[in-house]
Order: structure tokens, then sequence, then C-alpha cells
């Protein structure tokens, strides 16, 4: 009997968090996903830009996640950011505020494809 594997809405920023500082997610471990998807809620509307940090293995240096588009935000009080393709082990979601208040939250489910 095979299984998939699955995150079920783990929060890699906890509710409350501040977002009016930079904040970095916990890390979280994707090698054996093929779908990741994040998502955060501001409780007021704000402004910055988000980066994904990637590593391939634990010897890698971490690096940006090119995304077409940018990760950037502008008086948002919920993103999503939907990954169809996870071709690295590990990542974090960094917030970079350029303006607001409140207070915000981000979690993370992913999952395996196939049997």
């Amino acid at each position: 009997m095979s299984s998939k594997y699955i995150i079920e809405g783990s929060q890699i920023i906890p509710a409350g968090t501040s977002a009016a500082i930079s904040q970095t997610s916990h890390l979280l471990v994707v090698d054996q996903l093929d779908k990741l998807y994040f998502h955060i809620a501001f409780t007021s509307p704000a402004s910055g830009s988000f980066t994904l940090l990637v590593q391939n293995g634990k010897q890698d240096t971490p690096y940006a996640l090119s995304i077409s588009g940018g990760l950037n935000i502008s008086n948002e009080t919920d993103v999503e950011i939907r990954l169809d393709e996870v071709p690295f082990t590990q990542c974090t979601l960094v917030w970079n505020p350029t303006a607001g208040t409140g207070t915000m939250t981000a979690t993370a489910t992913g999952k395996a494809l196939g049997s």
C-alpha cells in the first residue's frame, strides 16, 4: 500500500505575529512534495514583499526562488502563493513590509501527487 506525503495547514508564521516588521517563517521540509500553497492573512491592509528562500539539501546555501511576476503586494489583507512544482528540498517564507500595521498569520499546505 502506498501513501502520499501531505502538509495539512501548518502555521509557519504564528497568528498574532507583527506585520509591521520583517518576519521569517519556520523551515519547511518539502522534499517529498509536488505542490505547495501558502495563505497569508493580515488583520489590516499591508504592503510589502515576500521572498521564498529555498535550498537543495542541507549542504546548499539558501537562495531566493525566482517567481514570475514577483511577490510584491499593495494594501492586501489576504495573499495566496501557489507553486505547481517544488524542485527544492526545504524553504522559508520571508516578509518585508513597506506599510501597514496589525498582525499576520502564514499557513502552508502541500501534497505529493501520484500513488
